[in-house]
């Protein structure tokens, strides 16, 4: 799976890049869903400076395989920390991959603790519609104290082409049934 995972990567990625380049009106690179949280698709190198003075970028969350984010025109890990920037990394399949819940909940945690300094947080996968689009649910159901559908309400709003499958629904749920609506309702502060 690993080595298929990987060759259809550019592809796909070619895909967004083009339909981004038609119409970005339609398929922007990133959208801000509210005052803490932009989501998009992998950032370029070439964008992190731009991120960084026009959204506020403190923080940056990549829910991304390693051969995603370790390129050579991917900012990575050591391309924001060089501009002050703290990264969080959760290692997630693409397409039907899900993040574990408690890796979820230390991943709202690093946003929460952005979000307390003022910052924004990016969150991204390699298209931002679904692996990217499930932390940022969470982290709309922990703030909020939201049920799954407000939170996909909101982010669908903002950006209207994410996509979830089963998979990342039955992990939403579980998310918000241990940290949002059951007995660790504070866990995140």
């Amino acid at each position: 799976m690993g080595l298929l995972m990987k060759m259809v990567f550019y592809p796909t990625l070619l895909y967004n890049v083009i339909r981004n380049r038609i119409s970005s009106s339609d398929w922007p690179w990133y959208c801000r869903i509210d005052e803490t949280v932009v989501l998009g698709a992998v950032p370029f190198k070439s964008m992190v400076d731009k991120l960084i003075k026009e959204e506020n970028i403190g923080a940056v969350v990549s829910v991304n395989e390693p051969h995603e984010i370790c390129n050579r025109w991917v900012a990575g890990k050591e391309d924001w920390n060089a501009r002050g920037v703290e990264h969080f990394w959760l290692c997630v399949p693409d397409f039907f991959g899900s993040p574990p819940v408690d890796d979820l909940h230390s991943a709202v945690k690093f946003m929460n603790h952005a979000q307390k300094s003022g910052k924004s947080v990016y969150v991204h996968c390699k298209a931002g519609r679904t692996r990217s689009v499930t932390l940022a649910m969470c982290y709309l159901m922990q703030k909020h104290q939201w049920y799954s559908p407000a939170a996909y309400t909101a982010v669908k709003a903002k950006r209207p082409r994410i996509i979830l499958y089963h998979q990342q629904w039955r992990t939403i749920e579980e998310y918000g049934k241990q940290y949002v609506w059951g007995a660790d309702r504070t866990s995140c502060t």
